[in-house]
């Protein structure tokens, strides 16, 4: 009889160290967490650098199509488009296309060089409105080539510097 009280006695001591044993102290966790922490201060910043290149890459692709667009229009009609949506209207595009930096279908417009001519020449993609900006009026020359510049979705907008392609 006293080896089977014996052998229950090691099993009751055998459950409780089990129990003790099953389970992460606060110091393992800590350890976990901090290095979990590490981790990802590390590899944040170089994920939102790969998200806004790849805005940017799409963005000049976007850009492209649109100019492609616009260099075929001009080639089968032989003047250039009036509005960006004469392009899609005449089914040389779908639709706009998205600007991903901006998240707007708003490109800003450049009209011919030559002055003879009317229409959209090239586009450019929307510049960002500072709040200074915003509240001073458009100038009637800022691409300093004599071309006016607009915008699309917001014909106030502030032209960008520089010129066409």
């Amino acid at each position: 009889m006293r080896k089977v009280h014996f052998i229950a006695r090691v099993r009751q001591q055998a459950d409780k160290r089990q129990i003790v044993q099953t389970g992460f102290t606060l110091i393992e966790l800590l350890v976990v967490f901090t290095l979990l922490a590490l981790l990802l201060t590390l590899a944040t910043p170089r994920y939102l650098k790969t998200l806004e290149s790849g805005k940017a890459k799409v963005q000049v692709q976007n850009m492209a199509t649109l100019r492609d667009a616009i260099d075929k229009f001009r080639a089968d009609q032989g003047r250039y488009p009036a509005q960006l949506e004469e392009i899609v209207a005449k089914q040389y595009l779908r639709q706009i296309p998205l600007d991903p930096v901006s998240g707007t279908h708003g490109w800003l417009t450049v009209p011919p060089p030559n002055t003879e001519e009317s229409g959209i020449y090239d586009v450019r993609p929307p510049e960002p409105v500072s709040a200074t900006a915003a509240s001073a009026p458009p100038a009637d020359n800022a691409t300093g080539s004599g071309q006016s510049v607009t915008s699309v979705d917001n014909p106030g907008l502030a032209p960008a510097s520089g010129t066409g392609r």
